[in-house]
């Protein structure tokens, strides 16, 4: 099974254009199972979704602020397989954990789409992930984790050690400001998953002007129904 992510960038305040050409881009990758993260849902875009991948599921849009348009980040999910949305997590520490993990199940396998918020104070971002490692099942997590493992500061070293980090070498994020790189979209993946193999795309960096480029990851599930999958 093919799984990708991408962070689209497309924001909270009055989403921005996201061009539909890069869908079509995505679409060469071959993916089985596409999770975009920092997305908001608008008719357009989910309609394009859904011409390159037969079943979406997007979480819980929220708006909120009084004196202009604002929305919570989003998390998608297009399959190639029919998906049943699962339970989601709590608003703690607030509705950005709510808005930004999705959960979805299809042929007894499990993965969860994620984009942990940007947290500035520590007790937020600590809380954040004590409530989220609780939440973790399943069988593959993948999105912005917001960390980089490969740092020295204590926040970048949240993530559960019960759960293999599946990162390939390279970056994942380029500041569109001043250029500085770091590694901080990733998959985690549960015992009795096996991994084929991890990629970053950084082509879709300057072509398609994104902050963040695909990861790609290739897995083998202990689902009895998987060599007998059908689109």
């Amino acid at each position: 099974m093919k799984i990708g992510t991408l962070n689209l960038g497309h924001q909270v305040r009055r989403p921005r254009h996201v061009p539909v050409g890069l869908l079509d881009a995505l679409t060469t990758l071959e993916l089985d199972v596409l999770v975009l993260t920092e997305f908001v849902s608008t008719p357009a875009y989910a309609a394009a979704l859904l011409r390159r991948w037969p079943h979406v599921i997007a979480s819980e849009q929220v708006q909120y602020g009084s004196s202009r348009a604002r929305f919570a980040n989003q998390v998608a999910v297009a399959s190639r397989w029919p998906m049943v949305a699962r339970e989601g997590v709590s608003a703690t520490p607030d509705v950005h954990a709510q808005t930004n993990f999705l959960s979805v199940s299809f042929h007894g396998v499990v993965v969860t789409g994620v984009r942990a918020p940007a947290y500035k104070r520590a007790s937020d971002w600590y809380g954040y992930w004590n409530m989220l490692r609780e939440r973790l099942d399943g069988d593959v997590v993948i999105g912005d984790l917001n960390v980089d493992p490969t740092r020295s500061r204590k926040r970048d070293r949240v993530l559960p050690e019960e759960w293999q980090l599946v990162t390939p070498p390279g970056v994942s994020y380029r500041s569109p400001k001043n250029g500085t790189e770091s590694t901080i979209d990733h998959a985690l993946v549960a015992p009795g998953i096996e991994v084929q193999g991890a990629e970053f795309r950084p082509e879709f960096f300057a072509r398609w002007g994104v902050d963040h480029c695909p990861l790609v990851i290739n897995v083998t599930t202990s689902s009895p129904t998987e060599a007998g999958w059908e689109s």
